[in-house]
């Protein structure tokens, strides 16, 4: 499955304390890119934060890889789906409507 995943940095470490996390972070990020498994990755210039476009086999696959950096960054993930999908989607549903 490939997936959407957004990271954005949580408030809740001092100033002080962001230098360990940043550099468990990246640490924890270089893994992934390395990993073979993303295929895209860009962080953002607005604010403290980024994405990646991953492939996980499995949901479960994906919370092992971003799991490590819960506590210090919020994620959202959207996984994909092709327009294919889409269309098979509307189709059915336009079937549905007209009973």
């Amino acid at each position: 499955m490939k997936f959407h995943v957004e990271l954005i940095a949580r408030d809740n470490f001092d100033p002080i304390g962001a230098v360990p996390v940043q550099k468990m972070v990246f640490a924890q990020l270089n893994k992934l890119v390395n990993s073979g498994k993303v295929q895209e990755h860009r962080i953002y210039s607005d604010e403290r934060g980024g994405f990646l476009i991953l492939e996980a086999e499995s949901p479960e696959e994906l919370f092992e890889m971003i799991s490590p950096m819960i506590d210090a960054m919020s994620v959202r993930t959207h996984p994909y789906v092709s327009i294919n999908s889409m269309k098979a989607f509307f189709d059915a549903y336009e079937k549905m409507m007209k009973k």
